[in-house]
């Protein structure tokens, strides 16, 4: 049929729509004192104390799923392990506007940042 989705391509779909969120959802922390100024409502802001861990676990879930759907042999797995928690880490460990935008960058695998070895 060609007007509906099948079941994989719904799944990769709503994976994607998954994943999409939670990068919209890490853009919150950059920008928390302009986002407080002008009154918006984001998660870093509403919920300082829990934001980072909630991030920072929602990528560490995010890798293990992946991993596990996509049957990464295990050098692979092991690296994106590792940068999985670098993420997770620098999410969790900031508290400034600019260690947010570090993470954030950092989340994102900036190519100058990671040849910097911000990690």
């Amino acid at each position: 049929n060609r007007h509906s989705l099948g079941r994989i391509a719904q799944q990769s779909l709503a994976r994607s729509i998954a994943i999409f969120t939670t990068t919209i959802y890490s853009q919150d922390f950059k920008d928390v004192e302009g986002d407080a100024l002008i009154g918006r409502k984001t998660v870093p802001i509403m919920f300082p104390t829990f934001a980072g861990p909630i991030l920072a676990t929602t990528i560490q879930a995010w890798t293990l799923f992946l991993i596990h759907l996509w049957q990464v042999e295990l050098f692979t797995s092991i690296l994106f392990g590792c940068l999985a928690v670098c993420f997770a880490l620098s999410f969790n460990a900031s508290k400034t506007v600019l260690g947010y935008q570090r993470a954030y960058y950092l989340y994102n695998v900036r190519d100058d940042l990671i040849s910097q070895n911000s990690c």
